[in-house]
């Protein structure tokens, strides 16, 4: 049984504290006293829980000024090799991954190859103007 709960002077039990920790009907908010006794760690699809797969990473897509200064390193690339389709050349070439075109800036056989690979695209959708 045990003693009987304190009573405040005036005959009414004591108000609790106001400790600074939000609360619900349910008592503290969720995460203030931790989880549950036998209740699971985490979400399901955490990081750290079975089962969990990290999401695919967003597709990082340059800004117009970094496809601009892209344009800018390659174009003159691209004339050396073929000057009067420069600058449709390059724009299909500013379509592809920023990682590949980082990669034909810095390997003259791989740029080659794809200005070859434009050319020919070029040529069956425009025979009589290339």
């Amino acid at each position: 049984r045990g003693m009987p709960p304190p009573m405040h002077p005036m005959g009414m039990p004591p108000r609790p504290m106001y400790t600074g920790m939000p609360m619900s009907p349910y008592g503290p908010a969720m995460g203030m006293m931790g989880p549950r006794p036998g209740a699971p760690m985490g979400f399901p699809g955490m990081p750290g829980m079975p089962g969990y797969a990290a999401p695919p990473p967003a597709p990082v897509m340059p800004t117009s000024q970094g496809k601009q200064m892209l344009g800018e390193r390659l174009y003159p690339l691209v004339a050396r090799a073929d000057p009067q389709m420069a600058g449709k050349i390059t724009g299909m070439l500013l379509e592809m991954d920023e990682a590949e075109i980082f990669r034909l800036l810095d390997s003259e056989p791989l740029l080659a190859h794809k200005i070859a690979e434009a050319r020919a695209v070029l040529s069956r959708a425009q025979p009589s103007s290339v």
